[in-house]
């Protein structure tokens, strides 16, 4: 039967007698109101923290820019928080599909468990590999040097940013 799809159209679709109307109309000063909203957020969000915290988020943009990790893929925000994670409690790189998976669930908010945050980290992870710059990645990951590089796993990514973090925070600051 050729015409199989064109009935289920013409049934469904062209032929279907209930109908919706939709008004979508401005609101005058919404869009100033929203961003006057997020940037009073943002900035009571900085006030609370510390020098410290602030050159901490610095230095994870920086780096993750750097690798290529696409910040408009879900699992950006979660590999901020599992880097952030693992930097204050670098004993919890064992328990990865026990701790910090359900534990940046529960930070993400309602609707979010920890596949889903696997599978976002996985992704991006594997967006920055296929853009990588082999120079830059070893320079993150430096226990690649003269080594073929393979893709590293959603722990070796994260453990890696901390501890090359935790190093510069040692050695390179003011």
């Amino acid at each position: 039967n050729t015409d199989y799809y064109e009935k289920l159209i013409e049934k469904y679709l062209i032929g279907n007698q209930h109908k919706s109307i939709v008004v979508v109309s401005p609101k005058e000063g919404l869009t100033a109101k929203n961003e006057k909203e997020l940037a009073d957020r943002l900035a009571a969000y900085k006030a609370g923290l510390n020098r410290e915290e602030i050159r901490q988020i610095v230095a994870e943009t920086k780096a993750l820019h750097e690798l290529g990790v696409p910040s408009h893929i879900k699992g950006y925000q979660y590999i901020r928080e599992g880097i952030s994670i693992v930097y204050e409690r670098p004993e919890i790189v064992g328990g990865i599909t026990k701790e910090l998976y359900p534990g940046i669930a529960d930070i993400s908010g309602p609707g979010v468990d920890s596949k889903q945050v696997e599978a976002a980290i996985r992704a991006v992870i594997g967006e920055a590999w296929d853009r990588r710059v082999v120079r830059v990645w070893g320079y993150y990951f430096p226990h690649y040097a003269g080594k073929k590089m393979e893709k590293p796993s959603n722990m070796e990514f994260i453990s890696g940013i901390a501890r090359f973090l935790e190093l510069w925070r040692g050695c390179c600051e003011e």
